[in-house]
């Protein structure tokens, strides 16, 4: 029941919810002390002797179209009564590709920049336009150097500041504390505090644009204060600097929205990495962590870390580096990892958190160039290589773990072959990965031991993992199965991210971990199994439990989920819906 809407603020510096509408969720993720509710916004136009005022979130007299790419909200005000258009487009400064050159200082600020574009269509009528912003009741007056001109109003903890462009005489800049002072004539009387305006002329048949920074420096010992320590400073840089980070911004999303990928999966690209900035923690000097849930309150999880890590080294390589720095508190004897970072009270260690860190690391490398950072962790790769390997008891190169993984427990609930087709997918792609780490730091007896590794491996996957029998699906050769049963309330199931390993070779370019006739036909056989029910029962797993029976029966039971409630029932599933 938490509406999110796009959520406007740095990385790790706390955030505010833009919710379709134009209004706002007034929960501040990760603030350590309420700053105050975010602004309002009120526009006010004249033509001749005709007034129009509004507030722009008030649905009842204004409409808006909003649309969202995240950190990028787009509204489009309507109204009957309305002389000029007005368009919103607000931003935070969240830049791929910017953070090497900057030291991430861009995407870790907790700022939105708010760019409205208003627009006179009548081809003869000069217009007065303005746009307010509030700052609540105890906003004070910034004004410029010389003590004269209005350019913002500041709080304690949030600031807004507006552009001082300037390119008619009946602009103005103006605060206040009443709304109707505003709605008169765009002009409020600088007595006091708590909304600041622009008011701008507008020719015929042209446009004008105003920016407004909101800042807000609530969160005490966020990244972004290597920058800037007050809202102040964080607004006027953002109010100055509007036009070229909202470039930026632009640059990055037209990379995906002008590709020839779907257009679902533009959207997903872009609006999937919205965590970044609503569920981060990232403190000063350089430890950053996402939470895996809003409920507990849990930041840094290892398996989460990997989920995510892809995209972070590209808005924030510091973060990155972080991360998989914090992993290596919780490596066991420089072996394999426990769940949380810092953790060391989790006997059940992980296979394949072991090998998504050294996934992880390499990508860290390859993205950043950062040479120090490899050797300084390429002694945990060859730990979670070695404590890998210590998990395959009887030799074959496929790590048969202690039935607990964070993919999530399927063992645990009753399959009963404990390799797993998931963890060794990733073993894969971390050896291939191992080999380049390797070689990069100079560590040339590992090249041959790994490549040896690989072999083997691979050689016993092909073997164990490839199911060829699909009586029920027509078309396919075969897939990669999760766990092969000689039990008989089990079937054989194939999960969604069956080749994680090879998405992850792919995304760093380390070649193909199987043949290619194999993919396009696991590729196809996850395909149908999870997007097109026409074919039962080709069905996927995410999780798996021993009340599934596949001998036709209607299945019963629940969905586990790791702990010690289950929580989905399934009984409700025509029979051999989750068997495959």
């Amino acid at each position: 029941n938490y509406m999110l809407g796009c959520p406007m603020g740095g990385i790790g510096g706390g955030n505010f919810n833009f919710l379709p509408g134009g209004t706002y969720n007034f929960t501040w993720i990760k603030g350590t002390a309420d700053p105050g509710a975010p602004p309002l916004c009120i526009a006010f136009q004249k033509r001749a002797a005709t007034v129009f005022s509004a507030n722009l979130q008030n649905a009842g007299t204004v409409t808006t179209t909003f649309s969202a790419y995240w950190p990028t909200v787009t509204e489009q005000y309507a109204s009957a009564s309305m002389i000029d258009g007005i368009a919103l487009k607000c931003f935070s400064p969240i830049i791929m590709g910017d953070g090497i050159a900057s030291g991430n200082k861009n995407s870790s600020l907790p700022i939105a920049v708010y760019k409205f574009t208003i627009t006179n269509t009548d081809a003869a009528a000069f217009d007065t336009a303005a746009i307010a912003l509030s700052n609540g009741a105890n906003a004070t007056i910034v004004r410029n150097p010389a003590a004269t001109r209005v350019i913002g109003i500041t709080s304690p903890t949030v600031c807004v500041m507006v552009d001082t462009s300037k390119v008619n005489a009946a602009d103005s800049i103006t605060c206040g504390s009443a709304a109707a002072d505003f709605t008169a004539d765009g002009i409020m009387n600088n007595a006091s505090a708590g909304i600041l305006a622009k008011r701008v002329v507008v020719a015929p048949s042209s446009s004008r644009t105003i920016y407004f920074c909101v800042a807000w420096t609530n969160v005490a010992n966020g990244y972004y204060r290597n920058y800037f320590t007050d809202a102040q400073a964080l607004a006027t840089y953002g109010v100055d600097k509007g036009s070229d980070l909202e470039a930026k911004v632009d640059n990055w999303h037209n990379k995906i929205l002008d590709s020839n990928i779907p257009d679902w999966l533009k959207d997903l690209a872009i609006n999937c990495m919205h965590v970044f900035n609503c569920m981060t923690d990232w403190t000063a000097p350089n430890t950053y962590g996402m939470v895996e849930s809003m409920s507990d309150g849990l930041y840094g999880t290892n398996d989460q870390a990997f989920h995510s890590h892809f995209p972070l080294a590209l808005f924030a390589p510091d973060a990155a580096w972080s991360q998989v720095t914090r992993m290596t508190s919780s490596q066991y004897g420089a072996g394999l990892f426990g769940h949380l970072y810092g953790e060391t009270g989790d006997a059940n260690v992980r296979s394949d958190i072991g090998q998504k860190f050294v996934m992880e690391v390499y990508k860290d490398y390859l993205w950043t160039g950062n040479i120090d950072k490899l050797n300084a962790l390429y002694g945990n790769i060859r730990g979670a290589i070695n404590g890998i390997r210590s998990e395959d008891a009887n030799g074959d190169g496929i790590t048969d773990d202690n039935f607990i993984t964070t993919y999530d427990n399927p063992a645990g609930d009753g399959w009963v072959n404990p390799s797993k087709e998931y963890d060794n997918e990733i073993y894969l792609a971390a050896l291939k990965a191992a080999v380049k780490a390797a070689q990069a730091t100079g560590n040339t007896v590992d090249i041959a031991t790994y490549n040896a590794y690989f072999a083997q491996t691979s050689a016993s996957f092909e073997t164990k993992f490839w199911n060829s029998t699909l009586a029920s699906c027509t078309g396919r050769t075969g897939y990669y199965q999760n766990c092969s049963n000689s039990g008989a309330a089990h079937g054989t199931a194939i999960w969604d991210a069956a080749l994680m390993g090879q998405w992850c070779v792919d995304v760093c370019g380390l070649g193909p971990l199987h043949s290619e006739t194999r993919l396009e036909s696991c590729y196809n056989y996850i395909s149908d199994a999870t997007l097109d029910k026409r074919n039962p029962p080709c069905y996927s797993l995410m999780m798996a439990n021993n009340n599934v029976n596949c001998s036709g029966a209607a299945p019963t039971g629940t969905f586990y989920n790791g702990g010690s409630t289950p929580y989905v029932s399934y009984g409700a599933y025509p029979a051999g819906e989750l068997c495959g």
